[in-house]
């Protein structure tokens, strides 16, 4: 562990990184913790989630299946009754009918045909149009009026119902594109649950394994750890990063609006690891990389990561990782003999 801990702190040394905090688990129990930097990073300290909240909100998808409650083929538009039964798909500028249905695992896959407020394609400039806003802090400026945020969705029935109606980038299942599917996830979830996402996540995934601080607000906002940007100057506090909410959003963000910690977020990884909240075959497809036969654009995180299973980047184990390391030390040696 000595090595780890000077690496982390060559790494803030060196300025690539302004702090870190780093935990190993072992055994249900942590072994190893190593915060150095700036904000005295702790294991208690909160943290915003980002798209780390993906993770659980594919966790909640399949203990929903796992109780039988839906499958991942199943089509969202029987599920949302603000989503339409057909749809259309942008092509070199003309509108196509869709040929296939949007179903649950499309969304977990991000090939659904949805995309982000941010990034620059036909159907986000769509969703900019109509200041369709995140429902989490990654909120971009209103076309009404560019020094305002777009305003919050009332609640995830709002947001789905406003991004329904609005063209696809492509017909479903056809191509990988990072998007907002994890946030309709979240309406999915409480559809067939009957609950808010954010006491779903609390009944059914943290309070099972004691995480605690683990919410989608923070009722001391001034606690959270800053965001920084790299500039010429060092590192800076980014600007223009919405604080977090001291009490519960109406619409809790399934793609990235958590605040936790290192702490809880150990414990959340341990409760994959245990059985403690999934069956071994949803655990398993979890973390099996996604051999469906979709386009992955060059740029895209399907292509840097090819091991991304249902919406997660799935690391295989030490064991068989050392295997592959060792196979190609021996494939080397075999070659330079020859």
């Amino acid at each position: 562990m000595s090595k780890m801990r000077a690496y982390l702190d060559s790494l803030v040394a060196q300025e690539k990184i302004p702090n870190v905090c780093c935990a190993v688990v072992k055994d249900g129990k942590i072994i190893f913790e190593h915060s150095c930097g700036n904000d005295h990073l702790s294991l208690t300290k909160p943290i915003r989630a980002y798209s780390m909240t993906k993770v659980a909100t594919a966790v909640a998808i399949l203990q929903l299946r796992d109780a039988g409650k839906l499958s991942l083929d199943t089509q969202i538009a029987s599920i949302l009754e603000e989503w339409p039964e057909e749809q259309v798909f942008m092509h070199q500028g003309q509108i196509k009918i869709a040929t296939t249905k949007i179903t649950i695992r499309h969304l977990l896959q991000h090939s659904a045909g949805l995309s982000y407020g941010f990034w620059m394609d036909p159907v986000a400039e769509k969703y900019r149009e109509r200041n369709l806003n995140l429902p989490h802090p990654i909120a971009y400026p209103s076309l009404d009026d560019p020094t305002q945020r777009c305003p919050p969705p009332s609640s995830l029935h709002d947001f789905c119902k406003k991004l329904a109606p609005l063209p696809l980038l492509a017909n479903p299942g056809e191509r990988y594109h990072y998007s907002v599917s994890f946030d309709v996830l979240g309406r999915i979830i409480e559809c067939v649950s009957g609950l808010s996402l954010d006491e779903y996540f609390r009944i059914h995934i943290f309070d099972k394994v004691h995480a605690n601080a683990t919410h989608f607000y923070l009722q001391n906002p001034d606690t959270v750890a800053p965001v920084y940007v790299k500039t010429n100057q060092g590192f800076l506090v980014a600007p223009h990063i919405d604080p977090p909410p001291n009490t519960p959003p109406a619409a809790p963000s399934g793609g990235g609006g958590l605040y936790t910690t290192i702490a809880d977020w150990c414990a959340f990884a341990n409760g994959l690891l245990d059985g403690t909240l999934l069956s071994q075959n949803s655990i398993d497809e979890l973390r099996t990389p996604d051999s469906s036969n979709f386009i992955r654009p060059p740029d895209s995180l399907a292509a840097r990561y090819p091991a991304l299973g249902l919406g997660v980047w799935c690391i295989p184990p030490l064991d068989s990782a050392h295997k592959e390391d060792e196979d190609e030390k021996k494939k080397e040696q075999k070659n330079s003999r020859e």
